[in-house]
């Protein structure tokens, strides 16, 4: 695949992250594109360099899609066929979602199903945590170095100007805000030393993932256990929900079927 260089990565607006040929992408694009591309990654961890390459590769598509429109494929009878196909699948599924939401669940239904299927509800250990990224180890090693020696009770403070004044990430904004997270939301390199670390402390050495160079701040964790009835309440009225049409469903068939005289050749 070709790869070209975007001369308009830097960003315009707040929304637009690069402009080709007078077209400009939006952020929200290239959010699209990485959860069906990587639904694994986190595009706000990624320093420039990486942000450029995924912008170059989603640029890449639409020229290869561009050309596909520019052959005719859209007037050849496969493609129509397929498409056919999708758009029936998609008026199904709409469908679908439409009569499954008119399904009426009751507060007991649900709690019954909790207590029921508790072992279903068990959590994982999760951790908050904040990271100043940056593209070298040096720099890394002089954060460290310099909170090192910051009182205890300031290390949360210092730790976020310093992740606002020099990380690379896009959560520097936020102070290298990452959020709840689970062991494999993030490279093994970073869970493994952040699942390990005490509330309220700091790496005391850099951690390299693909991403480059890290130092973590752990804001607080929370140990496995089991989701509450509340966290758990809209999954179990959509799984009964869901249920409970299939069954109605089920059911209608049954009785249309019998009406009906089908004969398989």
């Amino acid at each position: 695949m070709f790869f070209i260089v975007i001369l308009f990565f830097t960003i315009v607006s707040a929304d637009i992250v690069a402009t080709i040929n007078g077209k400009n992408i939006y952020s929200k694009d290239i959010d699209h594109f990485m959860k069906i591309q990587y639904p694994k990654s986190q595009y706000e961890i990624l320093n420039k360099e990486q942000k450029l390459a995924v912008v170059n590769e989603y640029v890449n598509r639409e020229l290869l899609l561009e050309k596909a429109k520019k052959a005719g494929i859209e007037n050849d009878k496969e493609f129509k066929k397929v498409l056919q196909t999708a758009k029936d699948n998609l008026l199904l599924e709409t469908w679908l979602k439409q009569e499954v939401d008119k399904v009426e669940v009751s507060n007991k239904e649900m709690l019954d199903f909790y207590i029921k299927n508790i072992e279903k509800f068990k959590t994982p250990k999760k951790i908050w945590a904040r990271h100043i990224l940056f593209s070298s180890e040096d720099k890394a090693i002089e954060v460290i170095r310099e909170l090192r020696v910051v009182d205890k009770k300031l290390l949360k403070s210092k730790f976020i100007a310093l992740a606002k004044a020099k990380s690379i990430s896009s959560s520097a904004s936020k102070g290298g805000d990452m959020g709840w997270f689970g062991f494999a939301d993030m490279p093994l390199e970073f869970s493994q030393v952040a699942f390990k670390m005490a509330v309220g402390t700091m790496t005391p050495s850099v951690v390299q993932t693909d991403f480059g160079y890290h130092v973590i701040y752990l804001e607080d964790k929370k140990e496995a256990g089991f989701a509450s009835f509340y966290e758990s309440k809209n999954i179990i009225k959509d799984k009964l929900k869901i249920e409970k049409f299939k069954e109605k469903n089920e059911n209608l068939n049954k009785k249309i079927r019998a009406t009906l005289k089908i004969i398989v050749k």
